[in-house]
């Protein structure tokens, strides 16, 4: 999983904090899997992947330096990334945040410690949740028929057509 943050773009409605799932992600203004609307940006401009364990940063463009910490990376280098690093790519500037090959951890359920105890037969807790899976319809025993809709209202009736008066 990889987390940054755009921290400076000239599209100030970029800036804000990212998650991309997969090992590797590219960045540009045009051809990336995270476009930036950066005109200073190349098409393809950065791609981030991992060597073994080790996360890297590559300049992918074809004619634009970029900047690691300040170091330039000229175009077809490398550089290893780390937490905290800023990369500058033309005007924008993205900060990595979390860089890692393990998918993110699924957070537990939270279960109440009396849990047990509230909702033990007889209680009242107990009481309304049964109230509510009838009221909701999800009881296990349905001995009634399925009640059908009611049929559609009748169109309403024309206007009378007007009387003509005969002389």
């Amino acid at each position: 999983m990889i987390e940054f943050k755009i921290t400076q773009c000239p599209e100030k409605l970029q800036q804000g904090v990212y998650l991309h799932f997969d090992a590797g992600i590219s960045f540009g203004n045009l051809e990336a899997s995270m476009i930036i609307d950066d005109p200073n940006m190349a098409a393809k401009h950065a791609r981030v992947y991992f060597e073994g364990a080790q996360p890297m940063v590559q300049n992918i463009s074809d004619d634009t330096d970029m900047r690691l910490n300040a170091n330039i990376i000229a175009p077809g280098d490398s550089s290893p990334l780390k937490i905290r690093d800023n990369l500058s790519l033309g005007k924008t500037v993205v900060q990595f945040t979390q860089l890692s090959l393990e998918p993110p951890k699924t957070p537990q359920a939270y279960t109440h410690p009396h849990a047990d105890m509230r909702f033990a037969e007889g209680t009242k807790e107990s009481a309304i949740l049964k109230a509510l899976e009838v009221l909701s319809g999800s009881t296990e025993n349905k001995t009634e028929a399925p009640v059908s809709p009611p049929p559609p209202p009748k169109p309403p009736m024309p206007p009378p057509l007007p009387k003509k008066h005969l002389k």
